[in-house]
């Protein structure tokens, strides 16, 4: 072989070299922030279920005994649930989207004087599971 082939040919293994392990490093970088965003989706999803069941456990205790704690307490919630629900929102898309943000309308739309009544503390217990459901089932 000729000094100009080996040169040649040493180029082209350094290149292809070069290239191959430049290939391999995206693949594996998608691959680890893939596994990132999943596990960052998880545990927002892990965090805003746990956040509901205790607000659930909560205002279970109160239905029917104590009408303005469950309505103050219920007042509170919305607003805390209104910015929780953005961290989560984005992890949902097309109808699944809607259909989270139509629950988490419908668990607030009651208002302090409804909140006092135990009919309507029972139905919003019950948007608030539906709720839970549903972010479960995604």
């Amino acid at each position: 072989m000729k000094d100009w082939q080996t040169i040649g040919l040493a180029v082209a293994g350094w290149l292809a070299t070069t290239w191959l392990t430049y290939r391999c490093g995206i693949c594996s970088e998608r691959r680890r922030s893939k596994e990132a965003n999943d596990r960052a989706r998880h545990d927002r999803k892990q965090g805003f279920l746990a956040f509901l069941k205790r607000t659930v456990a909560d205002l279970q205790q109160r239905v029917g005994r104590w009408p303005d704690i469950f309505a103050d307490q219920y007042a509170a919630w919305k607003i805390d649930v209104a910015e929780r629900a953005t961290l989560v929102c984005s992890d949902f898309s097309g109808t699944a989207r809607t259909k989270f943000d139509d629950l988490i309308r419908a668990a607030c739309r009651y208002n302090g004087a409804n909140a006092s009544d135990v009919h309507k503390q029972k139905l919003i217990l019950a948007d608030i599971q539906a709720i839970i459901t549903d972010v479960e089932a995604a």
